[in-house]
């Protein structure tokens, strides 16, 4: 069942139907689809510039991005557009998100996708911190380039879209409305 399951991409939803109406017939299944589908219970979520840190990845979001268009993509070289920002989340406390997005220009379908999570009751200590394991892994796609399915994809970030406040402490610049500010 769980190799006809993944085969044939039965979403969780679909599967834990299924499931509910096998049950009665067959005691041994479990009730839950994550249990034949063996999806990960747990993360490792870093500790790092005074938050919380989970770092999602950029080459294996691109892979699964060429899984599903490159039949589309007439090139080889790939540029991505970043978007950092922070996102309070409640009115009520002071958590907030500070998400990596991307998005890769040449896909027909431009949707973003998350390539790391902060989250802590303030914006992250340190920019350098923050963006370290990211920079790393872009780093050494941008120097080993990316093999899938034979060919040799070029990856390069052709912007980088924040709002001024954001734009400041990603360059660890001071804002424009900040002591000595330009």
């Amino acid at each position: 069942l769980a190799h006809w399951a993944v085969d044939f991409s039965i979403s969780h939803a679909a599967l834990g139907s299924l499931l509910t109406t096998l049950k009665p017939l067959h005691s041994k299944l479990p009730k839950d689809s994550r249990t034949i589908l063996g999806t990960t219970r747990s993360v490792c979520i870093d500790s790092l510039a005074g938050g919380s840190y989970y770092h999602f990845g950029l080459l294996s979001t691109v892979k699964s991005k060429l899984d599903k268009y490159s039949n589309t993509l007439n090139t080889q070289n790939l540029t991505l557009i970043l978007n950092i920002d922070g996102l309070p989340l409640f009115k009520s406390s002071n958590l907030q998100l500070w998400p990596i997005l991307g998005i890769i220009e040449q896909l027909p379908k431009k949707e973003p996708f998350v390539i790391g999570l902060f989250s802590g009751t303030t914006k992250p200590s340190s920019p350098n911190d923050f963006l370290k394991p990211f920079i790393t892994e872009l780093n050494k796609i941008v120097e080993d380039d990316i093999l899938h399915e034979g060919k040799v994809y070029t990856l390069c970030v052709s912007a980088v879209i924040c709002d001024a406040p954001a734009r400041s402490f990603v360059k660890c610049i001071k804002s424009h409305s900040g002591y000595s500010g330009c």
